[in-house]
């Protein structure tokens, strides 16, 4: 999955330095240390590592339940949150509630 820094939740003008330093893709933005990414955008170390982390929810959204929510609420099967291991246990471990 390739998406755009656009998609970040931060202001234009941040946006525009990601891309000013040819850093178009959420990918770049991950790959790069945050002090190489610091250098080239003249971007504040705090906010490269809220960038870093806004790029990582968004290309790696995993809903984290813990076990004992899993077993209050309605799941009725815990994911494991690989979705080939979730696929082949036709959605998660079984929580105990069935």
């Amino acid at each position: 999955m390739s998406l755009p820094v656009d998609g970040l939740a931060i202001h234009p003008e941040l946006i525009k330095k990601l891309k000013n330093a040819k850093i178009s893709k959420l990918e770049d933005v991950l790959v790069k240390g945050s002090a190489d990414l610091q250098k080239a955008t003249q971007i504040s170390a705090a906010k490269i590592e809220n960038i870093k982390e806004q790029a990582c929810n968004l290309l790696y959204p995993i809903k984290v339940i813990s076990a004992w929510d899993c077993l209050k609420s309605a799941y009725q099967k815990l994911p494991t949150g690989c979705d080939s291991i979730d696929r082949a246990l036709n959605g998660g471990i079984l929580s105990g509630n069935n």
